[in-house]
């Protein structure tokens, strides 16, 4: 299985390797996240898990990071209780998809948010959204993500979400 370290250009996802670089985990080894003449971003915990249904794929769920990016005002930030300490209001997190098919070199090829931060205010701070491990058949016809919401706040806690069968293509009209 894989472990995740934060990414910039490329993806530094660790997972156990024999004669590899060590990490504070254990032995880590380097694959790349394609990312074909798109703009940087920061991405963190990337959760990458084969995918059950097909265990050539591996999926990851990023949380995607966007510093400078204030959805929540001074007055709704005292009003919620957001965390002072370092600066949860000055940002925003979110949800994203990437996927290799087996190998090293992982893609991002759908630019939407996978998992949007939601209504909650508590979640559009930073470090507020988080996927948990794996992807979970949880009925004939749905899966299961499990997110964590409200990170730093007293009301903090997992939520399951779901997705139709194979539906990890978002899809929206305007």
């Amino acid at each position: 299985m894989f472990s995740t370290f934060a990414f910039f250009t490329k993806a530094y996802v660790g997972s156990p390797a024999r004669h590899q670089k060590t990490s504070s985990t254990g032995p880590i080894r380097s694959v790349n996240l394609d990312l074909d003449g798109k703009l940087l971003q920061h991405l963190y915990t990337n959760q990458i898990d084969p995918y059950a249904r097909a265990p050539h794929i591996y999926l990851g769920r990023p949380t995607r990071y966007r510093p400078r990016h204030r959805v929540v005002t001074e007055e709704e930030a005292r009003r919620i209780g957001t965390p002072t300490r370092w600066n949860y209001v000055d940002g925003c997190t979110d949800i994203l998809l990437v996927s290799t098919r087996g190998g090293t070199d992982f893609r991002r090829t759908f630019l939407e948010v996978f998992i949007r931060p939601g209504f909650d205010l508590e979640n559009w701070t930073s470090r507020a959204n988080y996927a948990a491990r794996g992807i979970v058949q949880t009925g004939e016809r749905e899966l299961s993500i499990y997110v964590k919401y409200h990170a730093g706040y007293p009301t903090i806690h997992l939520r399951r979400d779901t997705v139709r069968l194979d539906g990890f293509i978002p899809v929206y009209s305007s």
